[in-house]
Order: structure tokens, then sequence, then C-alpha cells
């Protein structure tokens, strides 16, 4: 079915609901003693007083309130700060200044719910901005390019200057920064630049994660005093403890430094009741005229003062962000119109992982639009397998031709040097057709202490085959390798325990939920379990360790999962393997039955591809047994007339993919 833009994306948009409320129940929040706390942007803010139950942090829902009529109201509410005892909500419209009792209910759609709400509402914004950023046509840059001098930056090498520059001349510009090549670095400086030049800028990420980095990043690039911060710099929604400290919290989260000023405010307040009170019992008892008229004249002032103590409180939002230069928040946030205040210049990071509807919404009314990331990594996560969920919600702002095949081409700076990684070579000439360049730092360095025998070079890769199934694995069994994740286990012992004294920051990384919870329990049975990172390849995003092992549970005689499966680089498994790939800093070690897998690969497949680098680039890591102890005789070297790269790319007879049957379970 064909679909113009603004129709495609209400259709995705009803699918992916559709979805998600078929496996979710609906839950509810008894709320009482709820109390206006005065506006904030287009929002009422709300807050109320939990009822005694378990603690749950819903992200909002439909409040319903009793309107003394036998009937309840209901209203679309969106949840500013959960506490323990307490939440704070955002409603498009006044319900009164107390709600005495009030129900919050909530399925797992509701940001869904909220943004339907708010493309309904902002229809022609959006496809005006749809045909701004994207309408066709290549866009020239002013002044960057060619023969242009780009002035110098501290801190930053001449493309990241390069880029900022582009970013500052041009509305709307993508700077591309693959793995390692600075790019929070990069964004950080812009914001500096940015406001250097007087606007005001709002910086958004689809993660809470990302975000909370580059706000930090910023703090640091700024400079600036807590007292300016306190005034200038606002985090929307609360921030990640391990990476904004507490003192910071408390200044640049906007809803506690709400708190803070509300309870101010209200000490304030009560002083000035206690003093009217008192200026009143000494009316009634006063001796003389010209003592009743200076009462009453304090009286007059008094009340004057708490008047505007209670104004400022009601629209204390204006007050105190009337300096502000910088907000930080989630693009879904920015999308629900949380932003209480007009913004110059959009800075969206991890721009591949937002769904176009998401950043159009998040950049209505924003004159400049910067895009920051990486289209060859993560994209946006979609549950629903619609055609037009995947399509227009599957799409990011860096590969809009998915939902626009008309869509232009916006000013790009590739950020080319990476600092990262010492096995560079292999993610630069699979990922990137050679064009990231390993910087002479990286290149030069000499290997780690924790630098062993059993690591004998930076990228390493193990034969495992062992617990053949007796068939194939069937779509939606758990996918996973239990003798390959004890393997691994031992693999981690091993290194540690020759690492003595300084050991190895260490990551684990499985396409697959189920396989990387047999990892951790093979740690944890080998008394390891806080030795390892263990995660999927999809929460490894933004992070990164000294040794990156990548577990391939796939085993001899089974279908090859969807990650294996890749054809080009953007598909989803193709994202994921850069992204895999690109968390080691100093090794690598790829583990699984790659003999079968480069079997079961496309043969004209990214995977393909990075078997054959992985032969080339790499050397071979001796066999272990299940418990990850080497095989007698296959320790040092391959024996004579064979080679790494003969060993791994031996090609039995070719099996094309598409013929495969995927796995279902979810990545």
């Amino acid at each position: 079915m064909q679909y113009d833009l603004f129709e495609g994306i209400m259709a995705g948009l009803r699918e992916e609901m559709r979805t998600v409320r078929s496996g979710e129940a609906l839950e509810s929040l008894a709320l009482h003693a709820g109390r206006l706390e005065g506006r904030l942007g287009h929002h009422y803010l709300y807050s109320f007083r939990r009822a005694e139950g378990p603690v749950r942090h819903p992200v909002g829902g439909r409040l319903r309130v009793y309107a003394g009529t036998g009937d309840w109201e209901e209203h679309p509410a969106i949840t500013h700060c959960s506490k323990t005892r307490s939440i704070e909500l955002l409603l498009e419209k006044e319900i009164g200044s107390h709600v005495p009792e009030a129900d919050l209910r909530w399925q797992d759609d509701t940001i869904l719910r909220a943004l339907r709400d708010r493309l309904l509402d902002q229809r022609q914004q959006v496809e005006d901005r749809a045909r701004a950023l994207f309408g066709g046509g290549t866009v020239t840059p002013p002044g960057v390019g060619g023969g242009t001098r780009v002035p110098a930056i501290a801190g930053l090498n001449p493309v990241q200057a390069q880029a900022v520059q582009l970013a500052r001349t041009t509305p709307r510009c993508v700077i591309w920064g693959p793995p390692g090549t600075g790019k929070t670095v990069t964004a950080a400086a812009l914001v500096r630049e940015l406001v250097s030049d007087g606007r005001c800028v709002l910086m958004t990420a689809p993660t809470n994660r990302a975000v909370d980095v580059l706000l930090m990043r910023s703090v640091e690039e700024l400079g600036w005093s807590r007292e300016a911060l306190e005034t200038s710099v606002f985090r929307i929604g609360d921030a990640d403890p391990g990476i904004v400290p507490a003192p910071l919290r408390d200044v640049l989260v906007l809803h506690r430094l709400l708190d803070v000023r509300r309870a101010e405010l209200d000490l304030e307040i009560a002083q000035v009741g206690a003093e009217i009170h008192e200026l009143r019992s000494a009316r009634r008892v006063s001796p003389g005229r010209s003592d009743l008229d200076r009462i009453e004249e304090a009286i007059r002032e008094a009340e004057r003062w708490a008047a505007t103590l209670e104004h400022r409180r009601h629209n204390l939002d204006a007050h105190v962000l009337a300096d502000a230069r910088i907000f930080a928040t989630t693009a879904h946030r920015a999308a629900m119109g949380q932003v209480p205040k007009p913004i110059d210049h959009l800075v969206l990071d991890e721009a591949s992982m937002a769904p176009l509807p998401v950043a159009l919404l998040a950049a209505v009314g924003i004159p400049r639009v910067t895009l920051i990331g990486d289209r060859r990594q993560l994209a946006p996560v979609v549950r629903s397998s619609a055609p037009a969920a995947r399509r227009f919600w599957g799409s990011s702002p860096l590969d809009p031709e998915k939902a626009l095949p008309a869509a232009g081409t916006l000013p790009t700076v590739m950020l080319n040097v990476q600092y990262r990684m010492r096995m560079g070579d292999l993610v630069s000439r699979l990922s990137y057709d050679g064009r990231l360049v390993t910087s002479p730092e990286i290149a030069a360095a000499s290997a780690p202490e924790w630098t062993t025998s059993l690591l004998r070079s930076p990228l390493q890769y193990l034969h495992f085959r062992e617990g053949d199934p007796k068939g194939p694995t069937p779509a939606g069994r758990p996918r996973e390798n239990l003798a390959l994740a004890t393997a691994v286990a031992g693999l981690v012992r091993r290194i540690l325990a020759q690492a003595d004294e300084t050991r190895p920051e260490i990551m684990v990384l499985s396409p697959y939920r189920s396989h990387v919870r047999a990892i951790q329990k093979a740690l944890g049975r080998e008394g390891l379990g806080g030795s390892a990172a263990v995660s999927t390849v999809h929460r490894a995003q933004g992070r990164e360790a000294d040794l990156v092992i990548l577990s391939l549970p796939e085993r001899h005689g089974e279908a090859l999962g969807p990650f294996l499966r890749a054809h080009n680089l953007e598909d989803d498994g193709g994202r994921l393997l850069t992204v895999a790939l690109s968390r080691a800093r100093h090794n690598l070690i790829v583990a699984g039955d790659l003999t079968w897998i480069r079997q079961m690969t496309p043969r004209a497949g990214v995977v393909r591809r990075f078997l054959e680098l992985l032969a080339e680039l790499g050397s071979r890591l001796e066999q272990v047994t299940p418990a990850g102890e080497p095989r007698p005789g296959t320790s040092g070297p391959p024996r004579s007339g064979t080679s790494d790269r003969a060993h791994l790319a031996q090609s039995p007879e070719e099996v094309p993919g598409d013929s495969l049957t995927p796995n279902r379970e979810s990545t």
C-alpha cells in the first residue's frame, strides 16, 4: 500500500500500538492530595501523593479524576518525575488547583498515545518540517569545504573543527560519527560554540544515557560556575546517577531545581502568612490611631508581598528559565512538547536510533538542526513487523529515504580519525570502506600491562564446536549454546588468572538474550559474577571495554539467527555487527563455530566479508574444552601446511542464506 508521509506515520503508529497492547495488561496507581504546582511550557504541572503499595514508575497514562457528578473525567498525562512517595504529572489542561483523589491508568503504549495526540495536533508543522529538512535535492553548505579555511578549535582535530563550523553556518546538516571518532567531544564543542553565538540550544538523544553523557561533556567544555549552571543549563527528566553526580543533579535537573525553589517559596509564603497573622492580632489590641494606621499599612504591604510570592510560585518555571541557554532531554520528551522555551538550535545525538516521526516532532519550531550519529550503527527499535511500522518508524533522520524516497542529501562531514580501537582496521574495512583512520597515538600505543601469552594479538578468533543439536532449532525457541557459554566463562577465568594485579575491563557480548543469560550463569558458577559485563549487542551501544568477547551461539546443524543473515551494512544484523566489533579498545575475541557460520551465511553478505577479514587480520586462539581449558595439541601456531586464513576461509558447499528460517527471538 502507498502512503503519503503523514498517513504512513499514523498507519505505522497504529500497528505499533496494536502490537504493544496485545501483550500488556492495564495497570493503575491510586493518587491523592493533588496540587497544581504551576505551568511548565505548554503543560500544567501537578504533584500527587502515592497511595500505599508497591512502588511503580509509569511513564504516564490516563489520569481519572472524580468530576463530582458521579462520573470520572480522563485526561492524558505524562510523568514529569516519579518518586517513592509522590509523582509529578504534566497535563494538557488545568483541572483545578487541588485534586483530592485521582487514579492513573496506563499500558506500555502511553508514550505512543502521547505521540499520536501530538502528531494529530502538529500535523501541518510536521509536514512542513519534513519538507524543510528532506524536501529533495542536495544542499550546498555555505562557507565550508572547497578552499575555505576552517578556524582551528582547541581540543579538536581539523575534521572535527570542520564539522563544528558546518553546523554553525548551515541550518541543517549531518555530522557522521563512526565509533571512536570523538563524536561526543565534537558535539560538546559544537554546543559551546553555539552558546557563544548567543543561541538557545536543545541537546537531545533517544536514550537517557546518551543525553547525560553529552550533557556532562558539555558542562566540562563550558567550564561554568555552579551559579551559572543553575540559571542556564537544564536537564528535563531524571538524570542517570551513574553519569551525573548528585551535586550536579540538584543543579541541572529541572524538576529537582523546581522542587528546591518551590520549597523555598513555600517557606517564605508561610513566614509572611505568620507575620500577617501577628499584625492582625496586634491590630486588635492597638492603643492608638497612629499605631493602628502603621499596622494597617504593614498588613497591606505583607499581603502584597504574599500575593507576589504566590504569583511567582505559580509561574515558577518562567522565573527559573528566564536565562536558560541549554536544555537537555530525550528525543521522545522533546517530541511531546516538554521543552518549556523557544529553541534556536537542535542537536540530535545518536540520530540513527531516533524514529523519523519523533525527530520531526522534536524539530518543530526550531530553525536550525544538526543530526549527529552513524547510520551504520543501531536503528530505531520497532516491535511491530507490519510494513508501515517498519518503514516509517524503523527509519531515522539519517536514512529518511526509507520513508521519503525523494529525500534530499544533507551537508555531511564524516569524522574519519578513530581514537579507540587497536583493531580499527577491521571495522574500517568492513563498515566504512577503509575511510576510517586510526590515530597515530593508538597505532603507536604499546600493548597494555595485562596482555598475556594467551592474548597474542589484538584480534583473535576461537573455533568452538561442541554440543551439536540433533536437528535445526525451531523458530521461537531460545537461541543459546550452554557449552559455548561455559567455554567463554572458562576463557574469562584464564585471562584474569594470567593478568595478575592489573586486570582488563572485560565485556562479553551476544546477539541473543537467552545466550547472554547462559553466559551470566556460567560466570556465576565460576565465581566470576562481577568480573565481566555481559550484555546483548543492543545494550552495548555507547559502551566500551579493554577486551570484548563476541560469543556467537549458532551450532553445527542449526539455522543462523537474523544477526548473522545480514546482507548489507544497513540491515539490522549489519548494524549490530558494527556495534559489537567497535566496543573493544585493545583486544577482540570472536568465539563460535565459525566454519559452520561461514558455510551458512549469504555468499555476498556482510557476515561473509567479516569472516574473511577476521581470517586475514586476526590470529587463531588455541581451541578450548567446554570448561575453557586448552585442548591438547592446539596451542601455538597452526600446523605446517595450514594457515589461519585457510582454517577459517575453507568453503564447504555453499548454502543460500535466503532458504533458511530465521529464529524469531528478539535481539
